[in-house]
């Protein structure tokens, strides 16, 4: 029997592959401190969740106060390779995006203290 089948699944994953392995995704999760230093990202970032080379849907964390808030924006392209958030919320979202954004929040949610 391989040992790589035999591990136990684990939050990570499932059957041995990563969940956004599974659902296709292009979930990129980053570090906002270290990840807006070494690529001038705005910091606060937690996912960027792409559909095709068109749009995005960005959560970002903003600190007020004591309390962390979530920021979800559906964003567009605005030139080659800048997105720039819409007015509006989301809108226009597939399952697998619905997904990965479901994936995005339950990091946030673990992420927080009560």
């Amino acid at each position: 029997m391989d040992a790589e089948a035999a591990k136990p699944a684990t939050a990570d994953t499932v059957n041995g592959l990563r969940k956004s392995e599974q659902l296709g995704s292009r979930l990129i999760c980053r570090n906002s401190e270290t990840s807006s230093r070494k690529q001038d990202k705005p910091p606060g970032i937690v996912a960027t969740i792409r559909k095709g080379n068109r749009n995005a849907v960005v959560v970002s964390v903003k600190e007020d106060g004591q309390h962390p808030l979530l920021d979800i924006r559906q964003h567009e392209p605005n030139g080659l390779q800048e997105l720039k958030p819409t007015r509006s919320g989301i809108s226009n979202i597939d399952k697998v995006m619905a997904r990965e954004l479901v994936t995005a929040l339950l990091k946030f949610v673990a992420g927080c203290r009560t």
